[in-house]
């Protein structure tokens, strides 16, 4: 049996790959998904409603509300502690801003609606630096030009 005749085990149902690099490459792009070299198996990201792109289930609602409380809680304990006790910033928000993150990505580690919420968790987590970022440079502006 030659190369050509050899096939490699697909995770698409009922598709096999053949074993030549540049049919199971082919195979493979023209299907939109990646071979794993190490396991000669076709991979591709799976959720609960079968095999579809990622693209399509990447972001929804489940993410923009998660992403909206997220901000919504971490931005009010952030301006909280920014305004009133600027010296327990990295004592309070610090550490709820890690925790936050840690929990988004392992979620976005998994499939479906929970990898959604993780996304929101980490995009939401990722603005309040950000915004911390932004406030003081203005401030000290603001402070230089005599308006704060």
């Amino acid at each position: 049996m030659g190369i050509e005749g050899r096939r490699w085990r697909c995770s698409v149902p009922s598709i096999s790959c053949p074993r030549s690099a540049w049919r199971r490459a082919e195979h493979c792009r023209l299907r939109r998904h990646r071979p794993d070299r190490r396991r000669r198996s076709c991979t591709r990201y799976l959720s609960e409603a079968g095999l579809k792109p990622t693209v399509e289930n990447r972001y929804g609602p489940a993410g923009f509300v998660a992403a909206a409380f997220t901000v919504a809680t971490l931005e009010l304990l952030a301006w909280v502690f920014l305004l009133w006790a600027w010296y327990l910033v990295p004592a309070i928000v610090l550490p709820a801003v890690i925790v936050d993150l840690l929990i988004g990505y392992g979620l976005t580690r998994l499939n479906g609606t929970a990898a959604q919420v993780g996304r929101g968790m980490v995009i939401g987590g990722i603005a309040v630096p950000l915004t911390v970022l932004l406030f003081f440079p203005c401030w000290l502006a603001a402070g230089a030009l005599g308006l704060a």
